[in-house]
């Protein structure tokens, strides 16, 4: 499939043909997403945040569109045509520190790998739960740090408009996310290294971290690199 044909799909969908756009909608995971299913989706994200302990439904919707969009958006298009702009450009790359994306390069297969990742996290929101809750791998934590960045770039309130929920903001989150990670001080030195140090562009020690927890790395499970890292 060209790029000029994708690109058709994604403006208009009827201009493709049948067979094309099931082939581009396989592609992203949407082939079944028919309004009706979107519609309880939804419904069922909202029902599983109504307690909203951790996040208020709204919020979720907003990390779940975040990551949705990357997945199958930024990523998917880059994997088409890596040529037409450097990965580090494309999100949620761009908010990693630089010096991250000098290992990462322009390598395709960690690309698929963080969209599969982004679309697992999607999974859980909708269940009703974070990587935050229960070990797994660095990836997740950092990829949801990342989404809330980008909330508060964009500027997308953090409100609920049923007024039902207890105003929290998206720094607030951030810093919840800290207390919670499984992450956070991990790695050698007395204090370890704190979990955000690669979306913390120029951050102090982000080479120490990446010679300590190599981005092939942030796909293993949690405990076997905690472990590893006591040894050190």
């Amino acid at each position: 499939m060209s790029v000029s044909t994708w690109a058709r799909w994604e403006v208009d969908p009827e201009r493709v043909k049948e067979s094309t756009g099931v082939a581009c909608a396989r592609v992203l995971g949407l082939a079944e997403r028919t309004p009706e299913v979107r519609q309880r989706d939804q419904d069922t994200l909202e029902w599983k945040w109504l307690g909203g302990g951790f996040l208020t439904p709204k919020q979720a919707q907003v990390l779940v569109a975040i990551l949705e969009a990357w997945a199958n958006q930024d990523i998917a298009r880059w994997l088409l045509a890596p040529g037409q702009r450097p990965l580090f450009q494309v999100p949620p790359f761009a908010y990693f520190d630089v010096r991250v994306m000098f290992r990462i390069a322009e390598n395709r297969a960690f690309a698929d790998a963080v969209a599969r990742a982004c679309r697992g996290i999607v999974n859980e929101l909708k269940r009703g739960t974070v990587p935050f809750y229960s070990p797994g791998p660095y990836i997740d934590e950092l990829l949801m740090g990342a989404a809330v960045r980008e909330a508060i770039t964009r500027g997308i309130s953090a409100l609920d408009d049923s007024g039902l929920y207890r105003p929290r903001r998206w720094e607030d989150i951030a810093a919840q996310f800290t207390k919670r990670s499984y992450w956070n001080g991990a790695g050698p030195g007395p204090e370890g290294l704190e979990w955000d140090i690669p979306i913390s562009p120029g951050h102090r020690q982000v080479s120490e971290l990446l010679d300590a927890r190599p981005p092939w790395t942030w796909f293993d499970h949690s405990d076997e690199i905690i472990v590893k890292f006591d040894d050190l």
